[in-house]
């Protein structure tokens, strides 16, 4: 690391939103970042998973295994009762995505950084003891994270920071001796703006971490997204882009 400051850039829940994921890759660049970190679920909702999956690869962008993303590798082509993303999307969107599949092996459930002695955790979500049955890894969703609540859904990590998505809302919680930050998802919000979080690691050891809104083309969204052959892409867009914050 040359003694230099080492700058990481976080995203999390890209699905398929191509213009807010070339956006924000333009401004890291434009911030010198070092390395890119997904915290999972490139696929699906938007009208581009193929190819933002396959520009995160080329970026050499690490990768975090997300629900979407499991969903696809193991052709689990059903809606879930909580999401709006139907069994037909998700049927279009796998068949497309077909001779994509070897590159599951770049996904984890779990990336462990340590950088000039500073220890960050990049996951999904709070995993579960055991996986289910069906391979899904992940705890519920909790809804009201609170210092506490967070100390126990990651009580199996020791580090300094943990950063995730999943639900695509922010938050910014300080637990006991752990910093937990949910990035928020890249693009499925109703803003024309992407989101994302640079972490700036100094060579004493301390350390920090920024937000960003990085303006992008939403219109051209909503575009490729209504005139395409997306199945259901009118009450997906309007949940996922329009509505749903």
């Amino acid at each position: 690391m040359n003694n230099l400051p080492v700058k990481i850039g976080v995203i999390t829940d890209v699905h398929g939103n191509l213009p807010a994921l070339t956006a924000v890759l333009d401004k890291f660049d434009s911030l010198g970042i070092s390395q890119i970190v997904h915290t999972g679920d490139v696929v699906d909702i938007g009208p581009n998973s193929r190819e933002c999956l396959q520009l995160l690869v080329s970026r050499g962008a690490k990768l975090v295994l997300g629900n979407h993303d499991f969903a696809f590798f193991h052709d689990y082509a059903f809606q879930h009762p909580a999401s709006k993303v139907t069994a037909t999307h998700k049927r279009y969107v796998f068949d497309s995505m077909q001779d994509l599949l070897p590159l599951q092996s770049l996904f984890t459930p779990q990336i462990n950084l340590e950088v000039y002695g500073v220890k960050l955790v990049f996951t999904h979500y709070a995993l579960l003891d055991t996986p289910k049955d069906s391979g899904y890894m992940w705890q519920d969703i909790n809804h009201n994270p609170t210092p506490h609540s967070l100390d126990q859904m990651f009580a199996y990590l020791s580090c300094d920071a943990v950063f995730f998505g999943h639900k695509h809302e922010q938050c910014d919680v300080e637990g006991a001796s752990t910093t937990y930050v949910n990035v928020g998802s890249l693009g499925c919000h109703k803003g024309d703006f992407a989101k994302a979080v640079v972490i700036t690691v100094q060579p004493s050891g301390e350390w920090c971490y920024q937000r960003l809104s990085v303006p992008y083309n939403r219109n051209q969204l909503k575009t490729q997204m209504l005139q395409g052959d997306l199945p259901d892409a009118e009450p997906i867009f309007q949940h996922y882009f329009d509505y749903h914050n």
